[in-house]
């Protein structure tokens, strides 16, 4: 399947746009190879909106997903370029946006994919402890790590930890005892002040 970026009216005006469209054409004619900069193209997909990309994202995002079911040697593209090419379709195609929720729903059900998912359904910072229940259904591996870092990333984006924990309480409450008392545990080597859920069971 072709994933082709195309031209809306003749070439992007903005020299960045214009370099990552040109950049995501000359991906794809290398494959399976990735040049050089592929690296950095992804990086800028991952910080600002190009409307000019979302095609080509929800075309990769699916085949991506096509590939988890196939060899390695048969994939599209190798394991660390899917990785980047989801993070930055989360900004890109966001599952906030109506249009692509069900194609984020999919990503979700895929551990190593669950965490970026989380993010790209998030329409705010804060929004993702909406979907802790959905990330920790599908048995993330190092999902220690990946709690600490969910919970850490909002009170970084200026969400206080007393915000976070009467959020975590409100939207805890539909969570298995054990991811209730993984999130006690973040908040306890974050130095939160207080934790979100007595020891048994959901806050009342």
């Amino acid at each position: 399947m072709s994933t082709k970026v195309q031209k809306k009216i003749g070439e992007p005006e903005d020299p960045l746009v214009r370099i990552v469209v040109n950049g995501l054409r000359h991906a794809e004619d290398r494959l399976p190879l990735i040049y050089q900069g592929f690296d950095d193209l992804m990086y800028a997909c991952q910080v600002r909106d190009i409307p000019e990309t979302r095609p080509w994202f929800k075309t990769e995002l699916e085949n991506i997903l096509s590939d988890e079911q196939k060899a390695p040697e048969k994939t599209r593209w190798r394991d660390l370029s899917r990785e980047q090419i989801v993070a930055a379709a989360g900004r890109q195609i966001p599952g906030h946006i109506l249009e692509y929720r069900d194609l984020w729903l999919r990503v979700m059900t895929y551990p190593r994919f669950a965490a970026l998912a989380v993010w790209a359904m998030a329409e705010k910072t804060e929004d993702a402890i909406e979907f802790f229940g959905m990330w920790w259904d599908t048995g993330p591996r190092n999902h220690k790590h990946e709690l600490k870092k969910f919970i850490q990333t909002i009170h970084q984006s200026g969400t206080t930890p007393q915000q976070i924990i009467l959020h975590l309480r409100h939207i805890g409450r539909r969570w298995e005892k054990d991811l209730r008392l993984e999130v006690n545990e973040a908040c306890r080597d974050l130095n939160f002040p207080a934790l979100p859920f007595p020891p048994e069971g959901p806050a009342s």
